[in-house]
């Protein structure tokens, strides 16, 4: 047989098939014929049967392509098939089971489609429609999105602060809540007054303090509330109590901050997709049954990546978060992942010491967070270029005046420097690296070209003079 022939002869059995089935719906079918029509569909009788129990409407894919058999008209062709076996009610099976369990009869259909039908039993406790496709007017007519603080953090759906460990991450989410306690501005965003739960998992000793601080700083907190204790995300009935206590005391739409996400999994292997995907889990249903935000203070990476330390799939469920890092004594946060929002400023700020008590020893202390304004960030500089610099200052001081360097000599000291680092390249490896250094340095503004060959590097107090003069220039 040709291949135009077999096409042909395909052709003819799906139109057949097709006729057939629209016969069927009318009644028109006899016995001999269902059956035959049930075998072209290629389905074995148990399979048909345990499909149609599985869902109220079937489709069978054949020759070429699927074709509807209606539930009324598919019981039909089963009480055909199975006369002496009673009816018996549908049962609701999820898609993931229907697939398989078509498959462990032999079905030879590729695969079962379900449709959301419910059942006249299960309309009082199911949706109207599991899905609605809306139109574009319809997205557009939804509420807008609403903030906790403006531009920052969203007021429901889960969000993160994360850090290295030391560098403030709870001092800065105290004070960051406490404002949202009171509804007043948090570096000059605006908030909005919402009751808060602090969930504290570790530094328990310190809390107490840390409270007297906040204190201080902010007065009376009324909407602040704190639970000190253990708590396992893993474990349903500890998510349950806490869900009921903050319930029993709290409206919804209320914030939760988790302190720490290590805690509250301690034991969990991080970087398990099946463990972090658990704990989200568990994360969401607390969100959904407070109807609010959920703050994770969570740990970033050794490597400092802004994310939350472990598998991605917590970060991928993030609506936002802070991200935090320090200079020195001086610490900042920038928002991360605020969707849609504006892209967010790095903020400075440092640790404040106050006096909260005394004991035999003398003052007792802890911390509030404290804005700082007109920081100037350090340039970190890494690799070649970092080395370059030091090779020009140590080039400077082998001169007499000392301010300026011969790039010969720049070099010379450069390649000595960078051989030690990574001996054994080739060739121009080390030139190209002096050069790309070089270059680098000369577009951050970092060195000027004295004319010459010659170079200088420009200390702090001569960029600091090189900033100021190039903004009035551009001012100008």
């Amino acid at each position: 047989m040709t291949r135009a022939q077999q096409n042909e002869k395909t052709t003819a059995k799906a139109a057949k098939t097709k006729k057939d089935l629209k016969s069927l719906s009318e009644g028109d079918l006899d016995g001999k014929e269902l059956l035959k029509l049930r075998n072209r569909a290629k389905m074995t009788q148990q399979a048909l049967a345990d499909a149609v129990k599985l869902r109220q409407s079937v489709i069978c894919e054949y020759e070429k392509g699927r074709r509807a058999i209606p539930h009324g008209n598919a019981q039909k062709l089963i009480a055909f098939l199975r006369p002496s076996e009673p009816e018996k009610p549908q049962v609701e099976v999820p898609v993931a089971k229907a697939i398989p369990a078509a498959e462990a009869q032999g079905q030879a259909v590729a695969d079962v489609v379900v449709e959301a039908a419910p059942t006249p039993e299960s309309t009082a406790e199911t949706p109207e429609a599991e899905y609605k496709l809306l139109t574009l007017d319809e997205v557009i007519a939804r509420p807008l999105p609403t903030w906790l603080i403006r531009d920052i953090l969203p007021d429901d759906g889960v969000s993160a602060f994360l850090a290295l460990s030391g560098d403030g991450k709870t001092f800065l989410a105290l004070d960051a809540f406490a404002a949202v306690s009171l509804g007043k501005p948090w570096f000059g965003y605006v908030t909005k007054k919402t009751p808060v739960v602090y969930l504290v998992l570790e530094g328990r000793w310190g809390i107490m303090l840390r409270y007297r601080a906040l204190k201080q700083k902010y007065g009376a907190l009324p909407d602040f509330r704190t639970v000190i204790g253990d708590f396992d995300l893993r474990v349903p009935r500890q998510c349950a109590a806490l869900i009921q206590a903050v319930k029993a005391v709290l409206p919804p739409g209320c914030v939760l901050v988790i302190d720490t996400l290590a805690q509250a999994s301690n034991g969990s292997e991080e970087n398990s997709s099946k463990e972090r995907g658990e704990l989200i889990a568990a994360i969401k249903r607390i969100q959904r049954a407070l109807d609010g935000l959920v703050v994770l203070i969570a740990h970033t990476p050794k490597d400092g990546s802004p994310t939350v330390r472990g598998h991605g799939n917590i970060q991928a469920d993030l609506e936002a978060g802070v991200l935090l890092g320090r200079e020195g004594d001086i610490r900042y946060w920038r928002s991360l992942k605020e969707r849609d929002g504006p892209e967010s400023d790095t903020h400075y700020f440092r640790l404040e010491r106050r006096v909260v008590g005394q004991d035999e020893h003398g003052d007792v202390t802890s911390c509030t967070i404290e804005p700082v304004y007109g920081h100037q960030p350090a340039t970190v500089l890494k690799g070649a270029t970092a080395l370059a610099l030091s090779a020009l200052k140590a080039a400077c001081h082998e001169e007499v005046d000392g301010d300026k360097a011969h790039v010969d000599a720049w070099e010379k000291l450069f390649v000595e420097r960078y051989s030690e680092k990574k001996p054994g390249l080739k060739g121009d490896s080390y030139r190209t690296a002096f050069d790309r250094g070089k270059k680098d340095l000369l577009d951050k503004g970092m060195v000027l070209d004295e004319g010459g060959g010659c170079y200088s590097p420009l200390w702090p107090s001569d960029m600091a003079g090189q900033n100021d003069a190039g903004r009035e220039s551009r001012a100008a």
